[in-house]
């Protein structure tokens, strides 16, 4: 090595004095390092040569006494007077020497602890760099608190990392608290960097709004200038309570036809249909005529999609058809006649009751000639199937207006190394096709038919572009059972849709659960098939559970034997549920069919469900559920609750279930709340439900219990306002057909009976309801008569504990 080499690294020491001596040391070791000299600090002083000694212990000694020379020069060139006058002279090996100046350097480690503890808790995210670093320079002081000894669990650092985080994350880190999972500092990591890139592309948006919209809140009129309202929030305390739980509510603005959910996304206009076909980007699955030919073709038939005509109001002619015409695509010269155009039929808009029936919309594509003496391809059709209907309904459900399509682009999981024999873990594939599907607007991950994949537990995060459609056709499955489920991998969970807006998940294929070795871990007791009390699940996985998602929907799909719920939506709002067939065996525990928690705008329609559970559960902070034309059980039937576990505040409201079937199941239509609870349930509908051998077709259950040493509380959940109409069929005569069990203290009040037959499915024994605090009136005579209902308002309700959200 030169002289100026090793003179340009001894510049790079720094002088030792006070307060440098960690730099200092490492700049030392760097630089010892980088002229290949440090082999006497990293090594012992060899014996000294003697005659004896060989070739090779010659060379490692002259290589040593070489490297402890130069590094004691360097060293000592690098320490103040002061410092250097400190250490004898007696010290001639490097080594030692380093040791004898760390010593005079070496702090207290209760003091150091002290400090760096000090600065993990006082330290603030301010949004200066990214919230990556900033979690990874925490994640620093918890090593060096690690290496004095003082080792933080990752739980501990997670939570910590939270506290530190300003207001704009209080939605997401009450996300967190909301849930039962924990996150490890990777995921907290990972969606940390997701909510901060939401955010700054909420504030570039709202900028650019503000920007365009700087002129247009207001006009000009009559030579003033008047302000348009733009509309404003004004938050309650129900939308306060529902920011609490990680909601937050959003209003639909004036002029944002965007946040209108799925029926804006229905309501598409023929300008904006010809304009998406006009550069024929054609449906994937529609088989269109082959590539140009010579004259004398023979011009091909018409593909055609046949959907169901929309219902048609009252006293109305029936509109012309809509027609657009696009041009045709150039061809070669001498083609003979034009070929046919390309027809899509699309429903017409409504027309009034008794009209005709609605001539089509239609559009006409673009039309490539067929190939010289082509027979003309048949027409391919895709129709929806009719709604099903449940029996004795009075009146059928609405018509589903929701269609199954594919997007533009469709992204098959095979192109990414998927396999589809149900063992090859295809997990990374879907993974790869996600990040794909979630960059691109208006495109299909498709899953295809014929194929099996196995996925372990993965969390599908978005937010992702505008008309995601994830299309199951084939089977998805998880591991087979617990002993299966790999350790490092959530077991409360198995697929997981994160922050989405604007997705539909729909196809003909198959979601199975493989709950069956799930069911039998020692946790929850629960009735075996041969009758015997057997234990119950214990962290087993929801199927499917989409958080903190908006504009969703879910359609056509067959799900079963989901180890827990099969479905489950926190935190999500317009959600559209349709045509799902879920099953699973009535002993099942815990496998609730759709399990829904502070959501709301959820429409629940035309799906059969039979399982182990309930049907359909409401849980706290749901309103504005619609819930139409089920075929439930056998199941527990259809409930609002549990509500109010371990004395929390539960809100809901406004739920309507109608035009549905309850069969062979524990209960019918059922409220359950736990003691010591809070909060309401009002605003309830239960209307035009067949009974088919239920056992509590009409049941309030403020008692709930899961044991036998549940104690009376005080507080309990508020219900009021709760309407039965038209429920009609028989009752499993082991229980009584209404059983209205109210809190000793909060009575249930304006309970209402309207057109109520419920008859004995065995037997002529009719049984009278059970009341219990209940409060209402029958509009109309039951079967049997509920005269255990007291009549008017109770008097001892302790009006400053009626918390009504």
């Amino acid at each position: 090595m030169s002289t100026t080499s090793i003179s340009a690294n001894m510049n790079n020491v720094p002088i030792l004095n006070g307060t440098n001596f960690k730099d200092w040391k490492e700049n030392i070791l760097i630089v010892l390092g980088c002229m290949d000299i440090d082999l006497a600090l990293r090594m012992p002083k060899p014996n000294a040569l003697t005659a004896q000694s060989t070739p090779e212990e010659t060379v490692y000694f002259e290589k040593w006494d070489r490297s402890n020379r130069l590094s004691l020069m360097i060293m000592k060139r690098g320490i103040s007077e002061v410092f250097r006058g400190a250490i004898t002279e007696d010290v001639t090996v490097a080594g030692e020497f380093l040791s004898e100046i760390q010593k005079r350097f070496a702090k207290n480690d209760k003091a150091e602890t002290s400090t760096l503890l000090a600065s993990l808790i006082s330290i603030k995210y301010k949004g200066k760099g990214n919230v990556r670093e900033y979690i990874m320079e925490m994640s620093h002081l918890a090593s060096k608190l690690k290496a004095l000894k003082l080792d933080l669990s990752d739980d501990l650092l997670v939570h910590l990392v939270l506290i530190s985080l300003p207001a704009q994350f209080n939605q997401f880190k009450v996300s967190y608290n909301c849930q039962k999972e924990k996150w490890t500092l990777n995921e907290l990591i990972s969606f940390c960097v997701q909510e901060e890139e939401r955010m700054k592309q909420e504030r570039t948006e709202s900028a650019h709004l503000a920007s365009t919209s700087k002129h247009t809140g207001k006009r000009k009129h009559k030579g003033k200038e008047v302000a348009i309202p733009q509309g404003e929030q004004h938050p309650g305390p129900f939308a306060k309570y529902l920011e609490e739980c990680g909601i937050v509510p959003q209003y639909t603005m004036p002029g944002s036809p965007g946040m209108n959910g799925i029926s804006e996304r229905r309501n598409r206009t023929l300008k904006d249909m010809g304009s998406r076909y006009s550069g024929l980007r054609l449906l994937s699955q529609i088989s269109l005529p082959p590539s140009p030919a010579p004259e004398a073709a023979a011009a091909p038939a018409p593909t055609q999609i046949s959907l169901p005509p929309s219902p048609a109001p009252k006293a109305a002619a029936a509109p012309a058809p809509t027609q657009i015409s696009l041009p045709l695509s150039l061809a070669p010269k001498a083609a003979a006649a034009a070929p046919a155009p390309t027809q899509i039929s699309l429903p017409p808009s409504p027309a009034p009751k008794a009209a005709a029936a609605p001539a089509p919309t239609q559009i006409s594509l673009p039309q490539s000639p067929a190939p010289k003496a082509a027979a003309a391809p048949a027409p391919t059709q895709i129709s929806l199937p009719p709604s099903p209907a449940p029996k004795a309904a009075a009146a059928p459900a609405p018509t589903s207006q929701t269609r199954s399509y594919y997007s533009s682009a469709v992204f098959n999981v095979l192109s990414f190394g998927a396999v589809g024999d149900g063992v090859t873990d295809d997990t990374q594939a879907f993974k790869m096709a996600w990040d794909t599907v979630c960059q691109s607007e208006s495109v299909t991950l498709l899953v295809p038919r014929h194929y099996s994949f196995m996925i372990q537990s993965t969390i599908f995060t978005g937010p992702c572009q505008s008309g995601l459609v994830f299309q199951i056709d084939g089977t998805l499955m998880p591991p087979d059972g617990p002993d299966s489920w790999p350790k490092k991998n959530s077991r409360r969970q198995w697929l997981v849709f994160y922050r989405l807006s604007g997705m539909a998940m729909q196809g003909g294929g198959l979601i199975d659960g493989r709950g069956e070795k799930w069911w039998n871990l020692p946790c929850k007791p629960h009735k075996g098939v041969n009758g015997r009390t057997l234990p119950g699940p214990c962290d087993s996985p929801v199927a499917i559970r989409f958080v903190m998602s908006s504009n969703l929907t879910i359609q056509g799909l067959k799900i079963k034997n989901s180890p827990q719920f099969h479905f489950r939506f926190d935190g999500c709002r317009d959600v559209h549920i349709d045509l799902l067939y879920i099953t699973a065996p009535s002993q099942s525990p815990n496998t609730d069919g759709i399990h829904i928690e502070n959501s709301n705008n959820v429409k629940i329609y035309n799906s059969v469900i039979s399982n182990g559970d309930d049907c359909v559960s409401i849980g706290a902070g749901c309103y504005n559920v619609d819930i139409r034309n089920i075929t439930c059980g056998p199941s527990h039937g259809i409930s609002i609750g549990s509500l109010g576990l371990r004395n929390s505040r539960a809100c809901v409201s406004n739920i309507t279930v109608t035009d549905s079937v309850v069969k062979h199941s524990d209960n019918g239509i059922r409220i359950k709340t736990w003691q010591g609870g809070s909060g309401s349930v009002s605003t309830v509908t239960f209307n035009n439900i067949q009974m088919d051998t239920v056992r509590n077709p009409i049941i309030i259950d403020q008692y709930y219990c899961q044991t036998k040493g549940c104690t009376n509380q005080t507080s309990a959940v508020y219900i009021s306002d709760i309407l039965y109409s038209e429920i009609k069929g028989t009752y499993d005569i082991r229980s009584p057909p209404m059983h209205l069990a109210c809190s000793d203290t909060m009575p249930c009040t304006n309970l209402t009976f309207s057109d109520v037959e419920l008859l004995p499915a065995q037997g002529q024994l009719l049984l009278d309801p059970f009341c219990w605090n209940a409060y209402g009136d029958m509009r109309t005579l039951t079967i049997p008569p509920v005269y255990c209902l007291s009549e008017g308002t109770p008097q001892s309700i302790p009006q400053n504990d009626v918390d009504r959200c």
